[in-house]
């Protein structure tokens, strides 16, 4: 503070000599300002006035922000930098420069998934059960039509196939018999149940020649399709075969009295009436 008082007075002697040399009577105003002070805000300024009576010296300083003196208005500094260095706005920093945020780290980025290209591709898969009923049931009679059915329908087995969600479809396309007496049948169709129609004909019944016990099979052939998230289901190569399992069937001796008599509509059972 001593220094600028100091300052304060050189500053109105020299004005005053100057005013004098000049025979002066209106106010004066001298500023003892650098470039730093200017820019930073800071500014002494120093004024007088010379009367007859004598002369009168005022001093003023400017800070940022404030007015009057040297100075007209108000001075605000500049604005810093937006976002400003090293605060909350900045997350990432490279040179001093801000720069924008990167990808949360326990995000991982998957490629579509590789269509499977053959069965052997899902083969972690299979079809639902495959089972045939035979009528009538464990039994039956030579000469007369033995019927046999699939209970083998569409199946779909759901899992993950390289981490991906899959769907795999199992369609049943052809049913292939063993009927215990040398006799196979491959059919399209799987069969259905007499009904009320017992020892009638059927796509896939059979006849015995002689009584004996013989076993009966089933092999059930799948075609495949499979889809990736909900998606529409694409077919693939190549067709998977499963067994539909097997059963005995106890084919009965005719005595010439029980086909003399013969038997109501659906009361014959285990070849007896």
């Amino acid at each position: 503070m001593g220094g600028v008082l100091m300052s304060l007075r050189a500053m109105a002697t020299t004005v005053l000599g100057i005013a004098l040399a000049l025979g002066a009577t209106t106010p004066a105003l001298a500023s003892e300002c650098t470039h730093a002070e200017r820019t930073s805000g800071q500014c002494s300024g120093v004024g007088a006035v010379v009367t007859s009576e004598g002369v009168t010296v005022s001093g003023t300083q400017v800070t940022p922000g404030s007015s009057g003196g040297g100075y007209r208005g108000s001075w605000s500094p500049p604005p810093p930098r937006d976002p400003v260095l090293g605060s909350a706005q900045c997350e990432i920093k490279i040179a001093g420069l801000c720069r924008g945020s990167s990808p949360a780290k326990d995000v991982v980025e998957r490629e579509e998934p590789t269509p499977p290209q053959s069965l052997s591709d899902v083969a972690q898969f299979a079809p639902g059960g495959a089972g045939f009923v035979q009528e009538p049931s464990g039994w039956s009679l030579p000469l007369l039509p033995t019927n046999v059915f699939s209970t083998a329908s569409a199946s779909t087995e759901s899992g993950e196939l390289l981490g991906w969600p899959i769907e795999v479809r199992f369609t049943p396309v052809a049913y292939t018999w063993s009927f215990g007496d040398g006799t196979t049948r491959v059919d399209s169709s799987p069969g259905a149940s007499w009904g009320t129609r017992q020892f009638s004909v059927t796509p896939t019944s059979h006849r015995y020649e002689i009584s004996g016990d013989y076993r009966i099979g089933l092999e059930v052939t799948y075609e495949a399709s499979y889809r990736f998230d909900g998606g529409a289901f694409q077919s693939l190569p190549g067709q998977i075969t499963r067994s539909g399992g097997d059963k005995v069937v106890e084919v009965l001796s005719v005595t010439p009295v029980l086909v003399d008599r013969g038997c109501h509509s659906e009361t014959l059972v285990a070849g007896r009436c």
